[in-house]
């Protein structure tokens, strides 16, 4: 934190890119797909296999999409997509899910959802933070970073059945939010780390007064 080249920054950069990354809602579904999709009359079980199917096949590509658009934009992408799809499924759950086709169009946008976070957020996050950091305090700093993931990844799992059996498919606005701050977050804040050297990356930093 206060040796040289500066990384105050890029370490704090580097936690809320992970903290974010699990904020985007990814392990609620993932967690406690079979009681959400029960709530909202959809078979428990053959949904969530379809879900983790979308993620398996999507993440192939990512490989392709962060080195074709660069790390910022794929994050951008991913927050932008996200958003708007939790949106659409935090409201139709809300308040349209009786209507004829809400379930169907439920599942079509946790599908597109699920794409956008397997070929941007789930890969490229630890493929940003993996290049923030000089080698020397690489280790120790990636593992600071992927302590917070965990952290909120236990925290959503925790906190998840308490507060959806009080509101519901509401619980997807504060994903909503947070991945709408994500985008702002991104935009403001993270560089692009796509084909930079070490000395490129400390150089950005070195030209911010911490």
């Amino acid at each position: 934190v206060t040796g040289k080249p500066q990384l105050r920054l890029r370490l704090l950069l580097g936690v809320l890119v992970m903290t974010l990354q699990q904020l985007s809602g990814i392990n609620y579904f993932f967690y406690y797909a079979t009681t959400i999709f029960a709530n909202a009359n959809l078979h428990p079980y053959i949904t969530p296999i379809i879900l983790s199917m979308v993620n398996f096949i999507a993440t192939f590509g990512g490989i392709y999409l962060v080195e074709a658009l660069g790390r910022k934009s794929c994050l951008l992408l991913g927050s932008i997509g996200m958003f708007c799809s939790m949106v659409l499924y935090a409201t139709i759950g809300t308040f349209a899910l009786d209507l004829y086709g809400a379930n169907a169009v439920m599942v079509v946008t946790t599908c597109i959802y699920i794409i956008f976070f397997a070929t941007t957020l789930g890969p490229v996050t630890f493929v940003l933070v993996s290049e923030l950091f000089p080698m020397k305090t690489r280790a120790t700093s990636m593992a600071i970073c992927s302590s917070f993931n965990w952290m909120f990844n236990f925290a959503i799992s925790l906190l998840t059945p308490t507060i959806t059996s009080k509101i519901g498919f509401a619980y997807g606005y504060f994903f909503a939010g947070c991945l709408l701050l994500s985008a702002i977050f991104v935009w403001v804040l993270v560089p692009e780390t796509r084909n930079l050297t070490e000395a490129d990356i400390n150089e950005i930093y070195e030209r911010v007064k911490e």
